[in-house]
């Protein structure tokens, strides 16, 4: 009988042995953590837990959706809506909305419009692949124009990546 050893237990981690298991084949999992989860995972302050690394789960991530379901876990998921804003010159601005992003006063109407469109666009592009030889930054320009980059994009970037954040690929968007 066949005995699969996994070295990991974030997402993949689990995910293989979840697929092996299915299959009827004994995993053993190994994680130098305390906790799974890998950088999906949380660790404790105070009594609170604490994202690892910035991510999120959509009731739209239809795999996910459904290995929930298959590890019986449905239950104890709670879905909230989603709650998007950014803090600009002094202002807290709720984004969550296409009517919130039409009140974003710092940009113009015409660059509000574009703001928003960058929520549908990426949904049509369907060669993802070539999103990996353009940088993030210079897609945002081509398809929303730089004051939008300037104003929304780019400081959330320099946020996220520090020095690096005109080399992470469009893909990421």
């Amino acid at each position: 009988r066949m005995h699969v050893a996994i070295i990991g237990g974030g997402l993949t981690g689990l995910s293989a042995a979840h697929e092996l298991s299915k299959r009827g084949i004994a995993c053993t999992l190994f994680e130098k953590d305390e906790i799974l989860g890998g950088l999906a995972g949380s660790f404790k302050v105070n009594g609170v837990y604490l994202e690892k690394f910035y991510h999120h789960l959509f009731n739209s991530d239809m795999a996910m959706v459904e290995i929930i379901r298959e590890l019986g876990l449905a239950d104890q998921f709670e879905w909230n809506l989603t709650n998007t804003g950014l803090f600009y010159q002094g202002d807290i601005f709720r984004l969550a909305t296409p009517l919130d992003v039409l009140r974003f006063t710092p940009l113009n109407l015409i660059d509000r419009i574009r703001l928003g469109s960058l929520a549908i666009l990426p949904r049509f592009v369907r060669d993802w692949e070539k999103l990996e030889s353009i940088t993030a930054k210079d897609w945002l320009i081509q398809m929303a124009g730089r004051r939008v980059f300037e104003k929304v994009w780019g400081p959330l970037m320099r946020a996220k990546w520090g020095r690096y954040y005109e080399e992470v690929a469009a893909v990421w968007i």
